[in-house]
């Protein structure tokens, strides 16, 4: 052998040996493809999603800043007379008077459980009245005194529910007398309560003239009480939804199945009680999602109504959420459900519900010293899994890419926190090339992914939040 071929076999070997030293294979075989996750997960949560991926599209969350005006009645005004609110209490069993401490109890009595939570707070003597189940209050009388039906030795005939703690704190905010009109009615459906109930279906039984005998309850005990009263305050509380995840699912003969049929059938409603009953406000008390649910992910899922909700609260200038606490209540905790069902609250439960309700309408309605400040927002998926949290600026230290998937179906963008000026004003999905595919995302946050899909190739969506 040559020189020559000699110096070229060691220079093939010396070459052979840096590639095996420097990681080089001529083997691609092992290599497999990157994928997507096919679930909804915030970037950095799982070990499938890439911690920098990049975005198909993204995904703006528009959201808009009011004005909060300090409210004033434009009632006549007599200041001979003692100032009062009157609420009007509508919705589900929930937001009855034999929830909570009376139920549970008649659960002790029964041995269902070993003992129940806690009894409804007591308003002080002459500050909170309440008249009776679908009746009208005329008179401030004792024996509408919830100083005496809320007393816990009545047991199974003691006034509870969220409206003892709303009094208090209500009364505490504003120094007015707070009467309660009672008409929610258990296990009914929104499209019960609304001024034309005939032209829903539904396979329930129907309460066809809810409406109206809340508008009769309320207007007969209006005009007693102003005879004698300053009316200052006047609105309705709402809890309801429960009804909607049986008869709200596709298959089923009802009328209200969707976001924007439970929004038309509130809407009628509440238009209704502004008109007839000349109403300053209303207050939703979100719905817990899942009446059977052991977990807080649960009771935030998205349904008709809840999805809903936010978006009426979200279009109405005097409609406010006024309570999220249902996001959190779950059947395995110790004291947010009443533990003979897995659909009302515990009394300890509407006792914290009721004080909130008070506290963020009071702020809504701008009665405080100080607007709340803005905290920025929050989306979560249809499971109710945080996605994304947004500052007041509209900045994030969160990793923001979703993926496409079954949670990803519908999102939730909220406030952070309630009684602020702020309220979510849409969404916006454009893709990497600027292709507008905001057709595809409605108003209440579902996606069509079908649609999306054959326009682009979209697998992940970067999230923004952008305030206007």
């Amino acid at each position: 052998m040559n020189f020559k071929k000699i110096l070229a076999i060691l220079m093939i070997a010396v070459l052979c040996l840096l590639a095996t030293a420097c990681g080089g294979s001529t083997d691609t075989s092992s290599k497999a493809p990157s994928s997507a996750p096919d679930e909804s997960v915030a970037s950095g949560t799982s070990s499938e999603t890439p911690t920098d991926p990049e975005a198909d599209a993204t995904l703006t969350v528009k959201v808009k800043k009011g004005e909060i005006e300090k409210f004033k009645s434009d009632r006549p005004y007599d200041k001979s007379k003692e100032d009062i609110s009157l609420i009007l209490v509508v919705g589900q069993s929930n937001f009855t008077t034999g929830v909570g401490f009376s139920s549970e109890y008649g659960g002790v009595v029964n041995g269902k459980i070993p003992q129940f939570s806690e009894t409804p707070l007591v308003p002080a003597p002459g500050t909170c009245y309440s008249g009776g189940y679908r009746t009208a209050i005329t008179q401030l009388s004792a024996d509408r005194d919830m100083s005496k039906l809320c007393d816990a030795s009545n047991l199974t005939n003691t006034l509870g529910g969220v409206t003892p703690s709303f009094g208090i704190k209500w009364n505490e905010l504003t120094g007015t007398k707070v009467v309660f009109v009672q008409t929610a009615v258990g296990a009914v459906g929104v499209h019960e309560w609304t001024p034309n109930p005939n032209d829903y279906i539904c396979e329930c039984n129907e309460n066809a003239a809810l409406y109206q005998k809340a508008v009769d309850a309320y207007k007969t005990s209006y005009e007693a009480l102003s005879k004698d009263y300053n009316i200052v305050y006047a609105g309705y509380l709402w809890n309801q939804g429960e009804h909607e995840e049986v008869f709200g699912k596709p298959g089923c003969a009802s009328t209200v199945s969707s976001d924007a049929s439970y929004y038309a059938a509130y809407k009628s409603m509440h238009d209704g009680f502004m008109k007839d009953l000349g109403l300053d406000f209303g207050g939703i008390s979100v719905v817990r999602a899942d009446k059977a649910g052991g977990t807080a992910e649960n009771s935030m899922s998205l349904t008709t109504a809840r999805n809903a909700q936010y978006k009426l609260c979200n279009d109405i200038d005097d409609l406010f959420m006024v309570s999220t606490m249902g996001e959190t209540c779950a059947a395995s905790a110790p004291l947010d459900m009443d533990k003979t069902n897995t659909i009302h609250y515990s009394q300890a439960t509407f006792n914290k519900m009721g004080a909130d309700c008070a506290l963020n309408l009071y702020n809504c309605l701008g009665l405080a010293a100080n607007n709340v400040e803005f905290g920025g927002i929050e989306v979560y998926s249809s499971a109710g899994l945080k996605l994304v949290g947004f500052d007041k600026d509209g900045k994030t230290a969160d990793e923001t890419v979703i993926a496409k998937g079954r949670l990803t179906d519908h999102i939730l963008a909220k406030n952070a926190v309630l009684g602020t000026n702020y309220r979510i004003n849409g969404f916006e999905l454009k893709a990497a090339d600027g292709t507008d595919l905001s057709d595809f995302v409605d108003d209440y946050g579902a996606f069509d992914w079908t649609s999306i899909t054959a326009a682009k190739t979209v697998k992940k969506v970067a999230v923004k939040c952008v305030i206007e």
